[in-house]
């Protein structure tokens, strides 16, 4: 297996220009005598035996032979049934009546092959794997049959893979990963579609930027069109406003299970390090084109909201990262990270602000995914320009949410979920910094302290500098001045202008002298100080 990658084994010497006409050249492989005869073709026929053409004619008594044996000839046909045989043969050769070799070997020819391997072409390679061929004859199917025959989406998906995968199944003693990784390199070279992720880095323009230019024209159309992506169907003529197609890109049920089940596979996969073997910015053109059959599919109401929500976030997910995982672009290096994000459409920069807006509007259950959707935000829309808003934003959002909404409605509304925070994440999130067991924030019937912060996981409240870190951030989140502690069986009660007052759970209310000041606790807070430096008392006495 290692043998296409190893050298000759050959040394490189110096030689003066005067020791070349010593030099002489054997033939590892040199015969005694030229072949008597020029064995031109053999060729398999139908009845399963070889027919040979040679100059000059093949003499009576001579055979064909191949590595384990042989087949007297029978004028030019062997006289033989090869065809039956456990292993026919591929590479023969003819031989004299002595059995000696008397001619060149050549290949075995078989004319009807190229005929029976398309009689038995199997059409599910021309789709997607796990398209059924009345999923790929949709509008949706064919947009995604469309880009399979030019993008790799899925590196598993691929003939260089399995092929890549039974010759390390057959080499298990071969350990060395950059090896495999130089094996399916070199394999994933054959795969048609690699050629079409070499051709971005010598400036043609990125997979996709037809359809990219063809959507925005079909984004401008009211919903009633139903327009055809005429680059898909094969339809040279070009959009005009107002044509009718009566296309419908509704899905039955079956066919959206294994369409969605496709597409969320294909995201995935944009976050695979192993597409930099096509070449490093691959996982760009495969994001921009999975984010266009969303855009489409959202624009057509081809699939639920909430489906092309979960396939929406898996894509960001992938590409810009999850919180948990970097994704592409928080792998790559600063050169990548740059020559990428200068790549990206300005068109699909804005579909994607467009998706995230329709994911999160208002009128959606944005409340349950925000938090999950966080990370794609804060990269996409604040750290980097993966989002923006712009035309084809609003075009986006207004034909699917079916109301007229501004960029900067559409702007606000996104900033203000990736900022957003409510009262149970914030206790999840605060008590898992402090290493606290729960934090909870409650209200009480008390009109000058009416806000509560309960700690479980404290032993020893005084002491304690995390109880004046959760107390300063509870009075910092619900914007109050006065806040109740209630920790370890002890309830502290700070009130700017009053004594702090501490009780413990068998025993009265203590006042401290000290006067309480919202400016003393931050000042404790920033030092990592206790409520015992609050309080002004030593630590012996807290």
């Amino acid at each position: 297996m290692r043998a296409p990658f190893l050298t000759s084994g050959l040394d490189l010497v110096s030689v003066g220009s005067g020791e070349l006409h010593g030099l002489a050249f054997q033939d590892d492989h040199e015969s005694n005598h030229a072949p008597d005869i020029n064995l031109r073709r053999a060729a398999w026929r139908e009845d399963g035996r070889v027919e040979v053409i040679a100059r000059p004619y093949v003499p009576p008594g001579f055979s064909l032979a191949w590595c384990d044996g042989q087949s007297e000839l029978d004028r030019q046909v062997t006289a033989d049934t090869l065809a039956d045989r456990d292993q026919p043969p591929m590479l023969a050769w003819l031989t004299d009546e002595a059995g000696d070799v008397a001619s060149n070997a050549v290949a075995i020819d078989d004319p009807n092959a190229l005929d029976r391997s398309l009689a038995s072409r199997d059409s599910s390679h021309d789709r997607p794997s796990g398209l059924q061929e009345q999923d790929a004859e949709t509008p949706l199917g064919r947009l995604m049959s469309w880009l399979h025959e030019r993008c790799i989406f899925d590196i598993d998906d691929t003939g260089a893979a399995r092929r890549a995968q039974s010759a390390q199944d057959s080499s298990p003693e071969e350990e060395s990963t950059d090896f495999w990784d130089r094996l399916m390199a070199e394999e994933l070279s054959y795969d048609h579609r690699a050629a079409n992720y070499r051709s971005m880095s010598h400036g043609t323009l990125p997979l996709g930027h037809d359809l990219f230019r063809e959507l925005e024209i079909m984004l401008t159309l009211a919903p009633r069109d139903n327009p055809v992506l005429h680059l898909v169907s094969g339809n040279a003529a070009d959009m005009r406003e107002g044509e009718h197609t009566g296309v419908t890109w509704s899905l039955a049920a079956r066919e959206r299970v294994r369409v969605v089940n496709v597409l969320s596979r294909w995201c995935h996969a944009v976050s695979d390090p192993r597409h930099a073997l096509l070449c490093p910015d691959a996982p760009a053109a495969n994001y921009q084109a999975l984010l266009t059959v969303l855009t489409t599919a959202w624009a057509e109401a081809a699939l639920d909201e909430d489906r092309l929500t979960r396939l929406a976030g898996e894509l960001f997910g992938a590409f810009l990262g999850d919180g948990g995982s970097p994704g592409f672009l928080g792998r790559a290096d600063q050169d990548l990270r740059a020559t990428v994000l200068g790549q990206l459409d300005n068109a699909v920069r804005e579909w994607a602000a467009g998706i995230a807006y329709l994911a999160l509007r208002p009128d959606r259950p944005w409340k349950a995914i925000v938090y999950r959707w966080q990370p794609y935000l804060r990269t996409g829309l604040i750290d980097t320009d993966v989002m923006t808003v712009g035309e084809q934003t609003v075009a986006l959002a207004q034909r699917v949410a079916g109301y007229e909404v501004s960029a900067t409605v559409i702007e606000d509304v996104i900033l203000a979920r990736a900022d957003y925070l409510d009262e149970e994440k914030w206790c999840q999130n605060l008590s898992e910094a402090l290493g606290l067991r729960a934090v909870t924030l409650k209200t009480v019937d008390n009109p000058f302290v009416p806000l509560r912060l309960a700690l479980q996981g404290v032993s020893a409240p005084l002491t304690d500098p995390r109880v004046v870190e959760a107390a300063f951030q509870a009075m910092k989140f619900r914007k109050a001045d006065a806040i109740g502690i209630e920790a370890a069986g002890h309830t502290i009660v700070l009130q700017p202008g009053h004594r702090v007052w501490v009780k413990a759970s068998a025993e009265a209310t203590v006042p401290s002298e000290v006067i309480f000041t919202n400016d003393r606790l931050a000042a404790v807070e920033r030092q990592g100080g206790a409520l015992s430096e609050l309080l002004g008392l030593s630590a012996e006495v807290a």
